[in-house]
């Protein structure tokens, strides 16, 4: 970039220079009002940035053979050197200084810390575990970081080792499974959705509900148990063979109390509880929401909804991190057309890295 210092009496006569000679693309860097001394008289100064220095235009006319043709033409240098203004040492009506050009500096390329860094960043996770997911893959693969693929490759080793799962063959001992969660946050479509990968994988389930805020929901239970060929029982119907799914009323965050029903008559069935969270919803609100349930319910795992309407998947690296949670499901937003998915650490760091969507 070149850099020059415009002096001249006005800033309008200032601008006109600067459009002569470096054109209308000069970019303004700053003006200052200026004098010579206590009495001198003032001017404006101008620092100007243009992209290259402009040549120097040859002089193809005779200053002298035009001062003898016209003899009333003066020579610009001697008047400047005999004005008043020059000899008590002001500054001339439109003279500017030459600065030195600024040193070429290549563009640098960033470090491959600061390089995987941004890419971990990219992916939707904090700046701090991106900083220290790329200083863990630069010490822990100081080789083979040239070839993109094994880069890739090896993103998900180093995800794979902080990924917590909840091993299907455990998920599948449970003999109860109750799911919680906010308001809308997709709990009765995921229970039903786990009741239909029960069928797959050859496991009786039954429906059950809590939810006694909600007059419609045993109505609503026995429909989808009806559409869905999967019974409906009773909470007392304890007997009934197979895995009980229960349907839970929404969880409150404005005060414990408005949650106690819901905690006495978990804590008198002692299911397994599953906390549903939105994929959709900021970090800080889904941490609000575990705090909130772990104080109350012995939480063992998450189950995360809506995962096709996100676009950057890296949160689930630092939900991960900071509940000490394992994941158990993941779905999508349409109702029943898709089914739920159940991973393993190879796939949810796939799913972080947007390998893949969710079956």
């Amino acid at each position: 970039m070149f850099v020059k210092k415009f002096e001249a009496e006005t800033l309008e006569q200032g601008l006109k220079k600067i459009r002569q000679e470096l054109g209308p693309n000069a970019l303004i860097l700053g003006t200052q009002k200026r004098k010579n001394g206590i009495l001198g008289k003032g001017y404006v100064e101008i620092t100007v940035a243009a992209e290259k220095k402009p040549e120097p235009v040859k002089a193809t006319i005779d200053e002298k053979a035009l001062a003898r043709v016209f003899p009333h033409r003066k020579d610009t240098e001697t008047e400047v050197a005999k004005s008043p203004v020059a000899k008590r040492g002001g500054a001339p009506s439109a003279r500017y200084i030459d600065i030195e050009d600024e040193p070429h500096r290549s563009a640098s390329k960033p470090s491959n810390k600061n390089r995987y860094e941004l890419e971990f960043i990219r992916l939707g996770i904090s700046q701090q575990a991106s900083k220290e997911l790329g200083m863990r893959l630069i010490c822990d693969f100081p080789e083979g970081l040239s070839d993109p693929q094994s880069v890739e490759n090896k993103k998900s080793k180093i995800l794979m080792a902080q990924m917590r799962t909840l091993n299907p063959t455990t998920l599948l001992d449970r003999k109860s499974w109750a799911v919680i969660g906010t308001a809308g946050s997709g709990k009765t479509t995921c229970l039903v959705k786990l009741a239909l990968y029960l069928r797959q994988q050859n496991k009786p389930a039954f429906l059950s509900s809590l939810d006694s805020r909600k007059v419609v929901s045993a109505v609503e239970m026995s429909q989808y148990s009806r559409m869905l060929k999967i019974p409906y029982k009773k909470m007392e119907e304890t007997a009934t063979p197979g895995i009980q799914l229960i349907d839970t009323p929404s969880i409150r965050l404005d005060s414990e109390q408005s949650n106690w029903g819901l905690v006495k008559k978990l804590e008198a069935n002692r299911p397994s509880v599953f906390l549903c969270l939105e994929a959709t919803h900021r970090l800080p609100e889904m941490m609000r929401i575990v705090e909130v349930a772990q104080s109350l319910f012995p939480i063992e795992a998450i189950l995360l909804t809506k995962m096709d309407l996100v676009t950057q998947t890296g949160f689930i690296y630092d939900l991960l991190n900071q509940t000490k949670l394992p994941i158990c499901a993941v779905s999508q937003s349409q109702s029943f057309k898709d089914s739920i998915q159940i991973p393993d650490q190879t796939r949810l760091s796939q799913l972080i890295l947007r390998r893949g969507a969710i079956a």
